[in-house]
């Protein structure tokens, strides 16, 4: 969890597209439901914001304060350059589904090449045919819908001083 946001020479580091509170950033993500992410920075460096594999640039959108944002595109990462304590960057992007068939490598090793198929909405398995006989497994499909189950929360702060990440 540590390595979520992380501080790096040339800017804050948005690693993985999970929530996280951290003392360089708040991260809220929507994923699987919804490919939008908003990171609210805690300082004035750039943020770089590492989008999932599969993201087709073209059909991002970045937004800063509620106003559109070019950003700048490395690879798979989102640069916002200018920015301040207290800003917040949104991105919103598709999410693919996909459907693939895997041979689990436990499966081989043990002479079984049973075919899995693998639901998927971006990175998150969201079901698995045949699901498993002793303990069914990715029986998920409130992870299928298409808006995120948001719940408001009051902010508190739980650190005095910033825990040593």
């Amino acid at each position: 969890w540590r390595n979520i946001v992380t501080d790096e020479e040339d800017g804050v580091h948005v690693n993985l597209l999970l929530n996280a509170d951290s003392p360089l950033a708040t991260v809220t993500s929507r994923l699987p439901y919804e490919g939008v992410v908003e990171v609210r920075s805690k300082t004035s460096r750039p943020l770089v914001i590492r989008m999932p594999e599969k993201t087709d640039v073209q059909m991002a959108a970045i937004t800063l304060n509620g106003k559109s944002h070019a950003g700048s595109w490395q690879n798979q990462n989102i640069i916002v350059e200018k920015i301040s304590a207290g800003d917040v960057v949104e991105v919103r992007f598709p999410v693919l589904d996909e459907v693939t068939r895997e041979i689990l490598s436990a499966y081989k090793d043990w002479g079984l090449a049973r075919p899995f198929v693998l639901e998927w909405r971006g990175s998150t398995i969201v079901s698995m045919e045949p699901e498993g006989e002793a303990v069914p497994l990715f029986k998920r499909e409130h992870m299928k819908a298409e808006k995120a189950p948001m719940v408001e929360k009051e902010h508190k702060t739980l650190f005095m001083d910033a825990p040593d990440w």
